[in-house]
């Protein structure tokens, strides 16, 4: 417990904007790019963009994990499944946050759907929901539901654009408002095997965050990345292995004061 109090004493500046960020993390992928996924047509997770799964339709499974600063008491989990139904694409997950004496869980949903644009282009708008339950020992738990919106955009060939927003009611939990944000955000395939991809992002009751993140694919079985962003500061590094329908991935995370945070995940295509 003393290590938890040190930590939240040393990350206290940017305490809520992290929070912010955790619902952006299901995927080892999205870290290793800093977060700047608003407008990927590519990754899979329970943090995605909720217009992403009509943009890709396709079966996938997908679990992450991360264990900040090597520390078990912040230790994060998730998983999510894509299905494609009948005109749409619905995907589902959970995740866990903490530990015995202190507990976030959070179930989503989300509906998304691929509208044509003439003959050739395609938009992908989509909504999604999400339950929080927080978990402190000794206290009664505390329970809160908010809902988000996404859509994605073909601008050109090898350009898509995002948006997201979420908490779009204003929800608050045990009194305090739970992160409100808006984001819009660039997908750039530059070459068939180099992606570039940048986010501005926006709490409500933070300044604005700028996030950039690069993917080479050396090879067509490996990729290589890295990512930063401003506030609260934040370079990343990453790889990932693809071996037919299963794809690898490893992140890492520095904060300026108290070094690197791993993160790893597995996801699984048919």
């Amino acid at each position: 417990m003393i290590r938890v109090l040190i930590l939240f004493l040393a990350v206290l500046p940017t305490a809520a904007a992290a929070q912010t960020g955790m619902d952006r993390m299901g995927s080892a992928r999205s870290v290793a790019l800093a977060l700047a996924t608003t407008g990927d047509t590519f990754d899979s997770g329970i943090h995605v963009n909720p217009a992403i799964p009509g943009y890709t339709p396709k079966r996938d499974v997908t679990v992450f994990g991360r264990q900040p600063f090597g520390l078990a008491e912040l230790r994060h989990a998730a998983v999510a499944i894509r299905l494609p139904v009948p005109g749409a694409v619905v995907q589902t997950g959970a995740g866990t946050f903490g530990y015995e004496a202190y507990r976030e869980t959070f179930v989503t949903i989300a509906v998304a759907r691929r509208l044509s644009l003439g003959t050739s282009r395609a938009l992908s708008m989509g909504v999604g929901a999400r339950y929080q339950h927080v978990g402190i020992d000794g206290f009664p738990s505390v329970q809160a539901f908010s809902f988000r919106a996404g859509l994605l955009v073909p601008v050109l060939a090898s350009l898509t654009a995002g948006v997201r927003a979420d908490n779009l009611t204003g929800s608050s939990i045990a009194g305090e408002p739970l992160p409100r944000s808006l984001s819009v955000g660039l997908h750039y395939r530059a070459t068939p095997t180099v992606n570039l991809y940048t986010d501005v992002y926006k709490d409500v009751a933070f300044p604005w965050s700028l996030r950039g993140g690069i993917e080479v694919w050396p090879v067509a079985a490996l990729a290589v990345r890295a990512g930063a962003a401003r506030f609260p500061a934040r370079f990343t590094l990453g790889t990932g292995v693809r071996l037919g329908a299963l794809s690898i991935d490893i992140s890492a995370e520095s904060h300026p004061d108290l070094g690197w945070s791993h993160g790893g995940g597995l996801s699984l295509t048919w």
